[in-house]
């Protein structure tokens, strides 16, 4: 049965389906809006419901890093926020369930096509900082938005020095190595980088291949088109 994921007796995934939930409501009511799926006759419900697979993804990643790291503040760090769909995920868990957290956000927020030598798929010339400070809010005493280009944004951003949980999802192979080599040294033991785009870019996906050949830790792919590293020390 493909919903018998949604297992309302297990704890967790009562806390991930009310929070997936309250996602759509908030979107059908303009209270979080998605600038990347707004054109005429948007199913919000039909596109986050299948999403939810990827959600869960991420959610059980987080609760991962909570329960399997000994850091006393876990410092959940994004590459590639856009509208905070899936900051919205991390975050909200972390509130559920009381985890003393930060979260460092990086986005350009820009139009893209400025950048020069790299064929991107997407430019995200819609995206705008200030709509996804309206969408995490509620988060506001715990973020830390860093905007600008990567890699030349870490070198004037407030970055964390340890790192819990990274999610990297900017479909450039070119960013996604050059946000490895910034973070990987600072993910802890047990710590997770998460990629969104592993499945559906190429050139990502052999260069993210490449970059862990030899590193310690455990490397899974999923249907989504995500990936997990988990990181030993």
């Amino acid at each position: 049965n493909c919903s018998s994921w949604k297992n309302l007796n297990e704890s967790n995934n009562i806390i991930f389906n009310k929070i997936n939930e309250d996602l759509i409501k908030k979107v059908e009511s303009k209270k979080f809006y998605l600038t990347q799926f707004d054109y005429k006759d948007t199913n919000y419900r039909k596109i986050l419901e299948e999403l939810s697979w990827r959600h869960y993804v991420v959610f059980n990643s987080v609760l991962y890093i909570s329960n399997f790291t000994e850091e006393d503040q876990k410092n959940i760090v994004e590459c590639g926020v856009c509208d905070g769909l899936t900051m919205n995920f991390a975050m909200s868990f972390c509130l559920q369930k009381k985890i003393n957290f930060k979260s460092y956000l990086y986005d350009a927020w820009s139009d893209l096509s400025v950048i020069e030598n790299e064929n991107l798929r997407f430019k995200y010339s819609y995206l705008d900082i200030e709509t996804t400070k309206k969408n995490l809010a509620e988060f506001s005493n715990h973020s830390i938005y860093n905007k600008g280009f990567i890699p030349e944004v870490f070198s004037k951003s407030e970055n964390p020095e340890k790192v819990n949980w990274l999610h990297i999802d900017l479909n450039s192979a070119e960013a996604t190595i050059s946000t490895l080599e910034f973070f990987y040294e600072r993910i802890v033991n047990n710590g997770i980088i998460l990629f969104d785009d592993y499945g559906g870019f190429e050139k990502t996906r052999v260069n993210i291949d490449n970059f862990f050949s030899d590193k310690k830790g455990h490397f899974i792919n999923f249907p989504t088109g995500q990936g997990i590293f988990y990181k030993k020390n």
